[in-house]
């Protein structure tokens, strides 16, 4: 999911985003926090949620990071271009769903640097 207005912090937005869909922001937070490989990134105008997989196989969790090719955002509030700046390391694609359709929605995926190529003003890599 991905949403970037900014006209309240980022927590309060994802929460209510996660409430609209009739889900609950600490059950994702307390995963995410507690995977040693997972990435959570909180600011007032940025939260993130992502961790890395292999593409092929985007929906099971890594246990070491020398085999992931992507990165799955689950959650980011805030722009593209601060989740990136933010991103530890950049690894070939990114991918995520849209409006958490997980399963059954579409896994959208694109390549790292075409993204960072569309976002180069903004990114500072």
């Amino acid at each position: 999911m991905i949403a970037t207005v900014q006209t309240q912090p980022a927590i309060e937005r994802a929460v209510r985003i996660y409430a609209e869909h009739g889900l609950v922001l600490a059950r994702d937070l307390e995963q995410y926090l507690r995977h040693p490989l997972a990435l959570c990134i909180k600011r007032p105008d940025l939260l993130l949620l992502a961790r890395p997989v292999e593409l092929a196989s985007w929906d099971r969790w890594l246990d070491e990071p020398g085999a992931a090719d992507a990165w799955y955002i689950r959650l980011l509030v805030g722009t593209p271009a601060a989740a990136l700046a933010e991103m530890p390391h950049v690894l070939p694609w990114c991918c995520w769903h849209r409006n958490f359709r997980t399963p059954g929605g579409r896994l959208h995926v694109a390549p790292t640097s075409s993204i960072i190529k569309k976002l180069r003003p903004y990114y500072g890599r």
